[in-house]
């Protein structure tokens, strides 16, 4: 063999293992830069939301937004750390979160999901401080924020929901703290959102069709602390319309004020509401503070 050949030979030998390494080195590259993209994608999907989460497009945007967006990287860890970001999200509670494959059709791939349960905060009365707005919600049984309190309620951030009657509580004192999850045990916050929780109940079984709770504006609790006079009611309820409902003593305290019961109060309120088809244009004022002798209860009709 001459010495011309084996420089060639040497040169062929070169070039061949710098074109091995060179492919190596790509597939290598392309097996890197497919290793994120190899990773199967999920969309969170909420598992039996309550009618007013359905109906709130805005709240469905922002629990999904805070579980990674609409399409979420499957790893190991991808459930814990969704579960994590929903926990951390005031609006939920006791969340749940598991993987799902639908069976794919044709040649579609399979469908994944990552599958949302959870307890909804529901807010019930809104509050303003300045130019911002604050919901607050009752803390249901269920809840465990009501594991180390009797009766409290939560603080939600403000978003648009559809659909749901919520009351402005007004006259409350500027010491009252509102952040967003924030845990609020004070009396005349805690007192009034539970009115307003049992005001909801009782549509739901009385006047599904038509809620009461749609005709009222605002609960003022600007004589609460009985500062002004003490004659007063200290809960007032006020119709859209601007008819006054004196409710009278924080609700739980009527019989220290001597007045009559919340259950008769609901009924009187409940009473007028059915007979006449509306609380507004009908009345100058409604005082729901005397007991009535044979007043006729909604369970009477």
């Amino acid at each position: 063999m001459t010495v011309g050949w084996k420089v060639v030979r040497g040169l062929l030998a070169i070039m061949l293992a710098c074109a091995l390494a060179t492919v190596g080195w790509y597939r290598l590259g392309g097996h890197v830069q497919a290793l994120p993209g190899s990773q199967p994608l999920a969309s969170p999907e909420l598992v039996a939301p309550p009618d007013w989460v359905r109906n709130s497009p805005e709240l469905q945007e922002l629990i999904k937004r805070t579980a990674g967006g609409a399409n979420i990287r499957l790893t190991e860890d991808t459930v814990k750390l969704v579960a994590t970001k929903l926990e951390k999200l005031s609006w939920l509670y006791n969340v749940s979160v598991q993987t799902s494959v639908a069976a794919p059709q044709g040649d579609k791939h399979p469908i994944k999901t990552l599958r949302i349960q959870a307890g909804y905060r529901k807010p019930v009365a809104m509050v303003k401080r300045g130019w911002k707005k604050y919901y607050l919600a009752w803390v249901t049984p269920e809840d465990p924020v009501s594991n180390y309190r009797d009766k409290a309620v939560l603080v939600l951030r403000h978003i648009a929901i559809e659909g749901l009657p919520i009351i402005e509580i007004t006259g409350l004192p500027s010491r009252i703290p509102l952040d967003d999850g924030v845990v609020c045990s004070l009396d005349e916050v805690v007192s009034t959102v539970e009115l307003l929780t049992t005001l909801a109940r009782m549509d739901l079984s009385t006047t599904p069709d038509k809620p009461l709770l749609n005709e009222l504006r605002n609960i003022d609790l600007t004589n609460y602390n009985k500062s002004n006079d003490s004659s007063k009611s200290r809960v007032v309820i006020y119709t859209t319309d601007g008819v006054a409902i004196y409710w009278g003593a924080p609700y739980g305290q009527s019989a220290m004020a001597m007045e009559t019961t919340e259950e008769e109060k609901i009924a009187q309120l409940y009473v007028l509401y059915t007979q006449n088809g509306t609380l507004k244009g009908n009345f100058k004022y409604i005082d729901l503070r005397v007991p009535r002798v044979m007043f006729p209860r909604p369970m009477d009709q």
